[in-house]
């Protein structure tokens, strides 16, 4: 039975089902609980001016609130207020805070504290553990991934050999991995200057592709669900399509509008953010 009356009614442009129209939006208490191109019965009324634009709430997969010891910067009254002013209404939380979320105690209190001081629909990820098999544990106790993973975690707990039994375990409890996809040896071939200018070369592109094949490499052996964070090549998102797996990746805004000519940030080439632009909005993946 469809919505015959709702509390407030409102007519504006918005964008719905993938285009930009004339609709008629129905609030019902805190929820919407109608979108039409008909009016329909209410006690209150506002027609919002052509200028403004109504979108859905956005959803960002990839935040990093602060809390615990670095609650200072932020804690999680001010960051998850923050991310509602802006319009988000639900967030996926990194686990490296500070302490780093690596335990299924500071995972729960992580969880607990959130939940006392927010209505923000918030998914807590999990810090890669050296130890896999604490994973089933800590998706019983509401983590919803585990990672990002990040190359100096892979280096420290047994590299290759590591990532692998993270990946097997991760199959085997049903828990997604978020990967911070860069080859940790890789990376650590390079002994020259550190400066912004010298990024390309600091964080090889050859790290980025050797990570995401050896990923490729494991979701065929243990059908692992991966979700690869902050691509930067379209190498990458091209190897991934060809791999045919359920793999999803996303890309940040400014490596596919931004490049290292044009800023001194942790860029790469022009050549290389049009492209990634390209392969980046037309993908299964997204951007943040």
């Amino acid at each position: 039975m469809g919505v015959s009356k709702v509390d407030l009614l409102i007519r504006a442009r918005a964008y719905v089902r993938g285009s930009v129209k004339e609709t008629y939006i129905g609030i019902t208490g805190s929820e919407i609980s109608y979108v039409g191109n008909e009016p329909i019965e209410t006690g209150n009324k506002l027609e919002l001016p052509s200028q403004y634009l109504l979108l859905p709430g956005f959803v960002d997969i990839h935040v990093h609130f602060r809390d615990f010891e670095l609650s200072y910067k932020e804690d999680a009254i001010s960051g998850t207020q923050a991310a509602l002013a802006g319009g988000y209404v639900a967030v996926g939380d990194m686990p490296n805070t500070r302490p780093p979320i690596k335990t299924v105690e500071l995972l729960r209190r992580k969880i607990d504290e959130f939940s006392r001081k927010t209505n923000l629909h918030i998914r807590h990820y999990f810090g890669a553990p050296q130890d896999p098999s604490v994973l089933k544990d800590a998706l019983s106790n509401g983590a919803y991934a585990v990672g990002e993973v990040l190359p100096e975690e892979v280096l420290e707990y047994g590299g290759d050999q590591y990532l692998e039994s993270l990946f097997r375990e991760a199959a085997r409890v049903g828990i997604p991995v978020i990967m911070h996809c860069e080859d940790p040896l890789i990376i650590n071939q390079y002994s020259g200057p550190r400066g912004f200018e010298h990024h390309n070369v600091i964080r090889n592109p050859k790290a980025e592709l050797a990570c995401i094949h050896n990923i490729i490499k494991l979701v065929y052996r243990y059908g692992t669900r991966v979700h690869v964070t902050h691509l930067t090549l379209p190498q990458s998102i091209n190897a991934i399509r060809l791999s045919g797996l359920d793999i999803t990746f996303d890309v940040t805004p400014h490596h596919m509008l931004l490049s290292q000519e044009e800023c001194l940030a942790r860029l790469r080439s022009r050549v290389t953010a049009r492209l990634i632009h390209h392969l980046g909005t037309r993908s299964r993946g997204g951007s943040y």
